[in-house]
């Protein structure tokens, strides 16, 4: 009875750090996906200047 007890005890600290690290994970990809839409704002805002600057050339 001990060992099944042992057993489940083990089992259970491994559930708990297999969480952990899922949990660790989802904020590290929560962080990436939040820096790439960060990124993607500046990329679209220095493409919107760009545009602005060249309608200016072109109207003269």
């Amino acid at each position: 009875m001990s060992q099944i007890t042992d057993q489940l005890v083990r089992l259970r600290r491994a559930v708990a750090a297999l969480e952990q690290a899922i949990a660790a994970r989802e904020t590290a990809h929560a962080a990436a996906l939040e820096s790439a839409r960060s990124d993607a704002s500046a990329v679209a805002l220095r493409v919107d200047q760009a545009i602005e600057r060249l309608e200016a050339v072109l109207e003269g």
